[in-house]
Order: structure tokens, then C-alpha cells, then sequence
């Protein structure tokens, strides 16, 4: 269940595989600060020097789409149907 950003389980702390129902507010404060920092590590994208002036300049300047590419959204398209 999920309220005012922070995530809460029934009021149940998992420490390592099991179910805590007396821990103490220091393991429910430390599971939630490891949850907050997995979501944020999964939702950063860190690229290096090289490869953000890679992607800035493809988003400047995208290359034309090759045929293979075509003919893939041609079909996917022709399955999922128009927007």
C-alpha cells in the first residue's frame, strides 16, 4: 500500500526474506531509505562524457530511419492499429 511517499506494508518491515512484525522503527527507516535509493538508482540514467555528446547530438540530429526499421513499424503499425 502506498500513501504520502512512503510505502508501508501492512505495517510490517521484510528483513532479509521474513516478516518483522515487532522491528524496531530504525530497520522500518533503514528498508525504506534502501527502497527510496533502488528506485532512484533505477530511474537515473548515468552515461559518460562521451556518451551524452553521443546522445545530445542524436537527438539534435537523428539519422533516417534505415529500411529494416521501416518495415518494422510498418508491421507493428499494421498490428496494434492507428493512435
Amino acid at each position: 500500500m502506498q500513501g504520502e511517499g512512503r510505502l508501508v506494508v501492512t505495517g510490517h518491515v521484510v528483513n532479509d526474506g521474513f516478516l518483522c512484525t515487532n522491528c524496531p522503527n530504525s530497520d522500518v527507516t533503514a528498508v525504506e531509505s534502501a527502497a527510496r535509493r533502488a528506485v532512484e538508482d533505477a530511474e537515473i540514467l548515468r552515461l559518460s562524457a562521451e556518451d551524452q555528446v553521443r546522445f545530445a547530438k542524436a537527438l539534435i540530429a537523428p539519422r533516417t530511419p534505415v529500411a529494416a526499421l521501416k518495415r518494422a513499424a510498418k508491421r507493428h503499425r499494421d498490428m496494434t492499429g492507428p493512435r
